[in-house]
């Protein structure tokens, strides 16, 4: 039976153990300063995980993970990573081995780590950073551990190594843990959100009979587990697998509303001074691929006669165009914006290398090049 319960404070330097009858403390921990590792803050996120003995860990934004007694706070060993940890570390109860993510954006930001000692099994990196919990799929030693990042990939990884076994891209990046994961097979996908806020960031649950997850909106969803796959369902919001409802091939530039959402085409309507942001989508065999924009390469042009500045996103995954004066000088006109350069192939310190360039052809031609946008 669980004596005390255990909470660790956001916003603060301070883990705590309260009685769990009345709320009086046990103990106090108090985070190494922020500076010992080179942080700007030490506080706690609120997440923290109990391992087999009771051991709690608890990640920290001073960019180390604490592994304290649960009797009595003492630190028994420490984690460092190269950004903060904002997930709760998973754990597979019968190896006692700890998975965790970083939110540094590169090099290494998944981790294996053994719990005795807080030594490093494995490490891996993402193209992006992790900051939802990872999941494990199974307690088998050579099982699945799965985890999202911002790259807009989820990825299956062998626990025992990290060797990726599978990766699936997706159109954005993941806040959310799994709930389950096979083989990174898309089985189906739904639309639930048309309003302009439609993140859906929440880690789903799974209920008896349905999928449960919320999102910006404040909606609540219950999904029946095989909703989509039903004979006979005419719901245009359901994508079946394997394939998505997306070009196989080709190398897209997608208009990106103001709060990040992908649009299919660009607005009818923008306003004087509106700036306009797009996303680069490359498409291989059907699948997603892991690019970045080379910022050095990028050349943008309009034919408005207003001057104009861009700017590539720290992730290297948008390019946003800023008008200096408004992009028509009459009440209405039309513009046409072209951009062209490189991108990286596979940019991530597994692989990475200059690919080809980008004037984007087919569907993002019609959406950059020949299209145009009303000023009202």
């Amino acid at each position: 039976m669980i004596e005390e319960w255990f909470t660790s404070a956001q916003a603060t330097a301070s883990c705590h153990a309260l009685d769990r009858d009345d709320g009086s403390e046990i103990w106090k921990f108090e985070a190494d300063p922020p500076a010992r590792n080179g942080a700007p803050i030490n506080w706690f996120e609120g997440n923290v995980a109990m391992g087999l003995d009771g051991t709690l860990d608890v990640p920290n934004d001073n960019r180390c993970s604490y592994a304290l007694d649960r009797d009595d706070g003492t630190p028994q060993w420490g984690f460092v990573t190269r950004d903060q940890t904002w997930s709760v570390p998973a754990l597979n109860p019968k190896t006692d081995r700890l998975y965790m993510g970083s939110n540094y954006p590169l090099i290494a930001n998944i981790f294996g780590i053994g719990t005795a000692d807080g030594g490093e099994l494995w490490r891996i990196a993402a193209g992006g950073t992790v900051a939802a919990s990872p999941m494990v799929a199974a307690t088998d030693p050579d099982g699945l551990v799965s985890v999202g990042a911002f790259d807009r990939f989820p990825y299956g990884f062998e626990q025992s190594d990290g060797a990726e076994r599978w990766s699936y891209g997706a159109r954005d990046h993941i806040d959310a843990s799994p709930a389950q994961a096979a083989d990174g097979t898309l089985r189906w996908s739904i639309q639930l959100i048309v309003d302009e806020r439609d993140d859906l960031n929440s880690s789903p649950a799974l209920g008896k009979e349905v999928i449960l997850l919320s999102g910006e909106t404040g909606q609540v969803f219950g999904i029946p587990y095989d909703y989509c796959l039903r004979p006979g369902l005419s719901d245009d919001r359901c994508t079946t697998g394997p394939g998505e409802a997306l070009p196989d091939e080709g190398v897209f530039l997608v208009f990106t509303t103001s709060f990040g959402g992908r649009e299919s085409e660009t607005p009818n309507e923008i306003t004087a001074n509106q700036a306009l942001t797009f996303a680069l989508f490359v498409r291989e065999g059907g699948n997603t691929k892991l690019t970045a924009i080379a910022s050095d390469s990028i050349e943008v042009t309009t034919d408005s006669g207003t001057q104009i500045d861009y700017d590539v996103s720290g992730d290297r995954r948008c390019i946003t165009v800023i008008p200096r004066l408004p992009w028509v000088e009459d009440d209405a006109g039309t513009i046409t914006v072209r951009v062209k350069g490189e991108y990286l192939d596979e940019p991530t310190f597994r692989q990475s290398w200059a690919g080809p360039s980008f004037a984007p052809s087919g569907l993002a031609r019609n959406r950059l090049r020949r299209g145009s946008a009303k000023s009202p």
